[in-house]
């Protein structure tokens, strides 16, 4: 499992990733309705966040949850912040609050299922296959292929092989992330439409 986990880290990367395991965007990420206050802070968080000052951005999300608890992206970015210093315990609760505030908030979804991959496989499927609900996903070739791979890593066969060929099809290049063991794709697999 280890090395799934590891291979998922480097499409992440390949697919979209950045700061951390599977950040979809930027730190800072506001609503139209944050106070210039809450901008400022945002901006200082993410120069610090990218420096790798992360105490200090820390300071500054929890800053920004004072001025407006139910900000999400304030908790996604401290998500990231425990995520990448391998807090998986706060990193979860982060994320879980960011959730509770917009449900649908794709990142977290996504870097919530990253986590659940080592610790608890079908959580992580069971996240993977929500994300795949949701409209204008972002990324569906990286949450396919990590949805193909722990699908093939729990014994589920014909649909691992069907959302694999399905990330391959959107995105060729990771034909080359799959494990050796995996190859080749079975061609009958996802030869139409979305898995």
């Amino acid at each position: 499992m280890l090395r799934v986990f590891a291979v998922v880290l480097a499409v992440l990367l390949v697919a979209g990733g950045g700061f951390s395991a599977g950040h979809w965007g930027f730190p800072g990420h506001r609503t139209a309705s944050s106070s210039a206050k809450e901008n400022v802070l945002f901006q200082q968080a993410f120069s610090l966040q990218s420096e790798g000052h992360l105490q200090k951005a820390q300071t500054i999300y929890r800053r920004i949850l004072q001025l407006d608890p139910l900000n999400s992206y304030a908790y996604y970015d401290l998500g990231l912040i425990y995520q990448d210093a391998s807090d998986t315990t706060d990193a979860t609760t982060a994320y879980e609050k960011a959730l509770l505030i917009q449900p649908d908030y794709q990142p977290a979804i996504f870097n919530l299922a990253s986590i659940e991959t080592l610790t608890a496989p079908q959580a992580a499927i069971a996240l993977y296959q929500q994300l795949q609900k949701l409209p204008n996903l972002s990324h569906a070739d990286a949450v396919a292929f990590n949805l193909g791979l722990l699908l093939l890593e729990n014994g589920q066969t014909a649909e691992g092989y069907s959302q694999l060929a399905y990330a391959v099809r959107l995105t060729p290049a990771l034909q080359k992330r799959i494990p050796a063991k995996y190859l080749p794709i079975p061609q009958a697999s996802g030869t139409t439409g979305t898995p």
